[in-house]
């Protein structure tokens, strides 16, 4: 059909300009992915992750809740909502990392939730000085490379052998643009 081609046209057009505007490549198919155990919440079940992105020494952590019991009704899996703040998992967990406002909302609504605790280090530098995005990925660069990380991991990230779920990303203030 009319759109099909016109999304084709697009993503000739834009795909190369989004891989050298934000340095990245998809999909990073090679990061290595680890789990704690899981342990039970009231109402929902959790287990940390970090992965490690390919050529990436450094490691991404985050947390992957999933609801204790369905309350979809139907059959069609729910999705996987991935949150995303700048300030990390701060709004959506409490210290003990229960999930909190939005993140318990859509546990309540049937949705497994991830959340990033830990983003990749990044150095601190004026990225308007000394030509600084010449040489260097500024921090939009950083955040959307870990996005795609986690994204790519997507598969690996499901809990007790699941199926590669549905994707939503939810990018809250800044990391809007992330996302």
């Amino acid at each position: 059909t009319q759109h099909k081609r016109d999304f084709e046209k697009f993503r000739q057009v834009m795909l190369p300009l989004w891989r050298h505007t934000l340095q990245v490549e998809w999909p990073q198919s090679d990061a290595r992915v680890s789990f704690s155990p899981l342990r039970k919440g009231d109402g929902f079940q959790a287990a940390t992750f970090r992965i490690r992105g390919s050529g990436n020494e450094q490691e991404l952590s985050g947390i992957r809740y999933t609801p204790a019991q369905s309350n979809r009704a139907g059959t069609a899996s729910p999705p996987l909502v991935l949150l995303v703040h700048a300030d990390g998992a701060r709004p959506y967990c409490d210290s003990a990392d229960n999930p909190l406002g939005l993140a318990r909302l859509l546990l309540l609504r049937g949705c497994a939730v991830m959340v990033i605790t830990d983003f990749t280090a990044t150095p601190i530098a004026d990225p308007f000085a000394n030509f600084y995005t010449t040489y260097n990925r500024t921090l939009l660069q950083h955040r959307v490379r870990d996005l795609l990380t986690v994204c790519s991991s997507v598969g690996r990230l499901s809990l007790a052998g699941g199926s590669k779920p549905r994707l939503v990303l939810c990018g809250e203030g800044r990391a809007g643009l992330w996302a």
